[in-house]
């Protein structure tokens, strides 16, 4: 899983360590009553996790890439001020890095 100086490895490369690992993930999930739907969309896997507390608006789905990069879709819901959606992407940066 090495690319060479400043690269990062990627899962997409290793198929079957990758599917594994999303497996794995949504596994972990499930355990707290989260569904998780794996995808393999071209060839490329993808865990896809859905909101389990709200949906239309307000609700968030979470795309994990079998390159390991999470995106977050979210549409914040009518009247939703600035201040608290700047503390919701301030929360989301502290669990990431909880060392900080």
């Amino acid at each position: 899983m090495s690319t060479g100086d400043g690269e990062r490895p990627t899962f997409r490369e290793h198929k079957a360590q990758a599917e594994r690992y999303l497996s794995a993930v949504a596994a972990a999930l499930r355990d707290n009553q989260i569904s998780a739907t794996l995808a393999a969309e071209g060839g490329v896997m993808t865990l896809v996790v859905d909101d389990p507390h709200v949906s239309g608006a307000d609700s968030a789905t979470l795309v994990v890439d079998s390159d390991a990069w999470i995106e977050c879709m979210w549409t914040p819901g009518h009247g939703l001020d600035a201040r608290r959606t700047a503390d919701m992407i301030i929360a989301v940066f502290g669990a990431i890095h909880p060392e900080r």
